[in-house]
């Protein structure tokens, strides 16, 4: 059997660990996870990221919004529910797991998700902050995007917002990156955005989300005229 060596990119520097078999670029499906409650979660990575800050400044910064002809209170109805409509409302979602239950928006929720952002498979523990019932909640995760040689450690996060306006609703949702400031956090950003496109894929990941939640609530609003 043929050995390659997998690199893990870290704060600290590059990490390399042997591993047997050819690596391929290649996502999972969720037929390949357990599911979500028979999961063992890491208690360490969920501590992590609950005392993940927000950086001042983070590397780069994303936004995607979008006009929802439907109340507030219909459309967080519908992105509240996160082992359910989060998965269905983006091809590249392949598992959302709420940690600590419910499974509907809540402060200082803890979930585990594992999904592709521009063809490659990510998985992380997030955690949801700053909720604001129909109006908005924050997330932050620490990331690991796995790219056959490399995995590459993100630090990210987002605000997902429903914003009333005269003539409508506008669904916003600005998600952020930030790699540490070392080398290895360099060669990171570098991989980032040079062989990832992480700004562009993450715009289109966000809008194809926000669509289905604009055709959803438009036609679960249509329904009770």
């Amino acid at each position: 059997m043929k050995t390659v060596t997998k690199v893990t990119l870290t704060a600290l520097g590059v990490i390399a660990v042997a591993v047997g078999g050819n690596v391929l670029l290649a996502t999972q499906g969720p037929g390949d996870l357990p599911e979500c409650d028979a999961r063992d979660y890491a208690q360490h990575e969920i501590a992590a990221v609950r005392s993940l800050v927000r950086p001042d400044a983070p590397d780069s910064v994303t936004s995607a919004n979008i006009a929802i002809d439907a109340p507030p209170a219909a459309i967080w109805d519908i992105v509240e529910h996160f082992e359910t409509v989060w998965p269905a409302s983006n091809p590249e979602h392949i598992q959302t797991c709420v940690v600590t239950p419910p499974e509907t928006v809540h402060e200082d929720m803890i979930y585990h998700d594992v999904e592709s952002v521009g063809g490659i498979t990510a998985t992380m523990y997030a955690h949801v902050y700053d909720v604001i019932p129909a109006r908005q909640f924050r997330w932050k995760a620490i990331a690991t995007y796995d790219l056959g040689l490399f995995d590459l450690p993100v630090r990210q996060g987002g605000t997902f917002r429903i914003e009333p306006e005269e003539d409508g609703v506008t669904l916003s949702h600005e998600v952020w990156f930030d790699f540490p400031d070392t080398a290895g956090g360099r060669v990171a950003e570098w991989i980032g955005r040079n062989l990832m496109s992480i700004d562009a894929s993450a715009i289109e990941h966000n809008r194809v989300e926000l669509e289905y939640f604009r055709r959803e609530a438009e036609t679960e609003a249509s329904l009770k005229k």
